[in-house]
């Protein structure tokens, strides 16, 4: 009788534990998606995501594209750029991107019959969304010249649910998702479509590293593709000036000492002889 007497107060404290437990897990996925705190990963929800011949594509805003000036002015000569949110500009003003700067400057350099500077780049876009984005845009506008941002190239997304993962150095179940190691295919799949606190903790798991540079470079040279370094065109300034951040991207200075670099560069490659690239 005397163990049977015990039996309630140990049910009621394992009661108490489990209720603390679950309120903790609560209270940890509220504030996940409250303060949506960013694990090493690219990822992007909304924006127009859709799959474009299996690619992921997404759009974030298009006051760089500069159409109009190709739609008003068909005699003008066209130079389009792809890239990510290094060459959009990301937290400027499109005024402030270095394409928008580019566009008024060659406008007084080259009134007749004009060149029109067309911006494709758009935030977290990697080699893939770049290529399905140059096919649709070079076969609309047929540019004299393409420029081409390399940035983190290398890695590719997968699309889960309704968000696009950046899984480079992820393992990829064969069920296409990525989970954490012991959790069954059935409860990882569950669980990351439907808890953003396991989510980012599967997405915070692992480290990655690249050398993509050198890759991309050989890639150019093997093809006969000029390729520019930003760090050596920019070898003159203030570095910490130019940054927004220490990842990558320009502040609105770092924009504007783009400008000049990037006038040089259109002009040498549209008055050289013409570049029949090796892309096989």
């Amino acid at each position: 009788m005397a163990g049977s007497e015990g039996l309630g107060p140990r049910r009621g404290a394992i009661g108490l534990a489990l209720l603390a437990f679950v309120g903790a897990l609560g209270a940890a996925e509220g504030w996940v998606r409250i303060a949506d705190p960013r694990p090493r990963v690219q990822m992007v929800r909304r924006h127009g995501l859709r799959l474009v011949d299996g690619t992921p594509l997404w759009q974030g805003s298009t006051d760089r594209e500069n159409r109009e000036c190709a739609e008003k002015h068909p005699e003008r000569t066209r130079v389009l750029f792809f890239g990510s949110s290094i060459t959009y500009g990301s937290n400027l003003t499109p005024a402030e991107a270095f394409t928008s700067r580019l566009q008024k400057r060659l406008d007084a350099l080259r009134p007749s019959p004009g060149i029109c500077v067309l911006s494709f780049a758009q935030p977290g876009y990697s080699f893939e969304q770049k290529l399905a984005t140059a096919r649709i845009e070079v076969a609309r506008y047929r540019p004299a010249l393409l420029m081409w941002e390399s940035w983190a190239e290398w890695f590719d997304y997968e699309l889960i649910g309704d968000t696009a993962y950046g899984i480079h150095g992820y393992r990829v179940r064969p069920d296409g998702f990525i989970g954490l190691a012991g959790v069954p295919d059935g409860v990882n799949r569950f669980l990351f479509l439907r808890s953003r606190l396991y989510e980012y903790a599967v997405l915070a798991v692992g480290e990655r590293a690249s050398t993509w540079h050198a890759a991309i470079r050989a890639f150019g040279d093997r093809r006969h593709v000029p390729v520019y370094a930003i760090e050596h065109e920019l070898a003159g300034e203030d570095y910490l000036a130019l940054r927004m951040d220490p990842c990558c991207h320009f502040n609105a200075k770092g924009h504007e000492a783009l400008e000049p670099v990037m006038e040089r560069i259109v002009l040498e490659r549209l008055d050289g002889p013409a570049i029949q690239p090796d892309l096989e």
